[in-house]
């Protein structure tokens, strides 16, 4: 493998790293193909390993490159990105959200944009500055390799119910899925894996669902990251809480039904004919949309269109 010349240096949340896919493997193409280097959150080494054209790197300062490359304002990028030994240092920040006064005398190449509603992996794209020979497509990853699969025997074919996301606020009624699940195991006649959060409220949560669903198949709390990845890769389709789970079935096209909260969907959801999002409008009197309330009816249709739609798309 050639040495990379590129690092790019990235510390938010796990979603948000995946979206940065489509700039990781623009910046390879620049590099004549040479991996880039990433350097990240050490819990977020398995999802490096399945971006194209990436390799995890631990600390910035032992390796030289041309450019480095930071597409967040958070402290730690900022050090990471001083501290590099690159020739060339490109911040890209959101105008609104991300600048602080000081990185405008630590970087000459300093980058800002307006996220908006733009989706976010375009919104990195663009601030990135693509090359007129260079198109956006959506995130992708590579397959998750068979040793990250779970212990546990699974059936051929199954859907992902997965239940829980890193805020209590996105959390759908346990009615909501135990009425959904019930509906779409008696239509389909495929089998319901459950997946959640590892942290107390989010296996509870889960739990109480399995309990009203007790053919779905339990595995809250009990995966780690790879074996999650490699749970949704296999399945026949996804509905979700959370927004990484969203985007890998993006990066691996798999019919996908993500539940929202609020208004941004546009910034984290990629529309496709096989990928559609349900967003809770109902108002309370504090004026936000409460996903709890949500009704199972539009998911049930939601789940519908997906899967119609990957199948025609194919």
């Amino acid at each position: 493998m050639d040495k990379p010349q590129t690092l790019v240096v990235f510390h938010k949340q796990l979603g948000d790293l995946l979206l940065l896919e489509p700039v990781i493997s623009a910046l390879s193409h620049r590099d004549e193909g040479r991996p880039i280097a990433i350097l990240t959150r050490g819990g977020h080494a398995a999802l490096v390993a399945l971006l194209p054209h990436a390799v995890s790197l631990t600390h910035a300062y032992r390796h030289a490159f041309h450019h480095a490359w930071g597409f967040d304002g958070l402290h730690k990028t900022t050090l990471r990105m001083v501290l590099s030994r690159a020739r060339k240092k490109h911040l890209c920040l959101d105008a609104d959200t991300e600048s602080t006064w000081y990185q405008r005398f630590l970087f000459r190449d300093l980058r800002f944009g307006a996220r908006g509603s733009d989706y976010m992996a375009h919104y990195f794209w663009q601030i990135m500055e693509p090359r007129i020979d260079e198109v956006f497509r959506p995130p992708r990853l590579l397959v998750p390799p068979l040793e990250w699969t779970i212990p546990e025997d699974l059936p051929s074919a199954y859907f992902v119910a997965n239940v829980s996301a890193g805020w209590r606020s996105k959390s759908w009624s346990i009615d909501g899925w135990v009425g959904f699940l019930k509906a779409w195991i008696a239509e389909t006649g495929l089998p319901a894996v459950i997946t959640s959060g590892a942290q107390d409220w989010q296996t509870e949560h889960a739990e109480k669902i399995h309990r009203q669903v007790p053919e779905s198949i339990f595995l809250g709390g009990k995966t780690d990251l790879k074996q999650f990845i490699r749970i949704l890769y296999q399945a026949k389709m996804i509905v979700t809480v959370d927004g990484f789970a969203g985007h890998v079935a993006t990066a691996y096209e798999r019919p996908c039904v993500t539940l929202f909260k609020g208004s941004t969907v546009k910034n984290w959801h990629y529309a496709t004919p096989y990928s559609k999002a349900v967003v809770a409008t109902e108002e309370l009197n504090d004026g936000e949309a409460r996903l709890k309330h949500l009704p199972m009816s539009p998911v049930l249709d939601a789940a519908r269109t997906v899967m119609e739609g990957k199948f025609v798309n194919k």
